[in-house]
């Protein structure tokens, strides 16, 4: 991959991060799973993993059925490792301010 096309994959990565996180924050947890090759996982700091899109549909929908959360997901420092084929592996750091109710907490 040229410099560039390295640099488009990380905006886009980027972005993907961004809209996950909002999705999360602001009730459309019913359409996390998409994000998600239909192989993808969505790891947590238990090492529990939730692998394919069906399997993070349901991680979410279960979290649902618990009740309502008020919650701000932050990401930062995303380290990346672009190959020549295309694909692409990352990890990023979370803080999360959340609490289980409806807002002003």
């Amino acid at each position: 991959m040229t410099p560039l096309e390295e640099l488009l994959a990380r905006v886009e990565i980027e972005a993907l991060v961004a809209e996950f996180a909002w999705r999360i924050d602001h009730g459309e947890t019913d359409r996390i799973a998409e994000l998600f090759t239909s192989d993808g996982w969505y790891g947590r700091e238990t090492g529990e993993r939730s692998v394919g899109r069906e399997a993070i549909a349901r991680a979410y929908a279960n979290r649902a059925v618990v009740g309502q959360r008020t919650a701000r997901h932050l990401f930062t420092n995303l380290r990346l490792t672009v190959r020549p084929e295309g694909s692409a592996e990352g990890t990023c750091i979370l803080l999360l301010f959340a609490a289980d109710g409806a807002p002003p907490l």
